[in-house]
């Protein structure tokens, strides 16, 4: 219900510097996420690529040649489309990362969405208005409830 289904991903075998001047162009499809999972040619989840990750290879390796699977995270860390978010922002806070990608629990190289800080907070303003637009009054409709409260005012 929070994720982000539509994923922009890319190629594994892109080079960090096209990226980069992707991102800095401003692209939406590279600039809506602070990372971007790698999949490879058959659909295969094989990776993710931070901002940090690519402002790292920039400053510190500045080799031209370089692709983005060869800095990004391959040992992955995510969640199930199935799992409750409380759990999910728990694995995020315990491994100090702001993003999961959201995988097929019976095929997980198959990426289904991406689960950022922001999907979590929009989910919890969206509840915390839900509950304090509740309907006022409501305790009064029950019969017990109202004869107390009218017997206190």
């Amino acid at each position: 219900d929070v994720m982000d289904p539509d994923v922009p991903t890319v190629s594994p075998d892109m080079k960090v510097k096209d990226l980069a001047q992707r991102i800095g162009a401003g692209e939406p499809t590279v600039t809506h996420h602070q990372a971007l999972p790698l999949v490879d040619s058959s659909g295969k989840l094989v990776g993710i690529i931070t901002r940090g990750d690519i402002l790292r290879a920039i400053n510190e390796l500045r080799d031209p040649h370089l692709i983005v699977s060869e800095i990004g995270t391959k040992d992955l860390i995510v969640c199930y489309p199935d799992e409750l978010v409380y759990d999910a922002v728990a694995r995020m806070l315990k491994n100090d990362i702001g993003r999961l990608l959201v995988v097929d629990r019976d095929s997980p190289n198959r990426l289904v969405g991406y689960l950022g800080r922001p999907n979590v907070m929009h989910a919890r303003l969206a509840q915390h208005e839900e509950e304090s637009v509740r309907e006022p009054g409501w305790l009064r409709r029950i019969p017990i409830i109202h004869k107390l409260v009218s017997e206190k005012t």
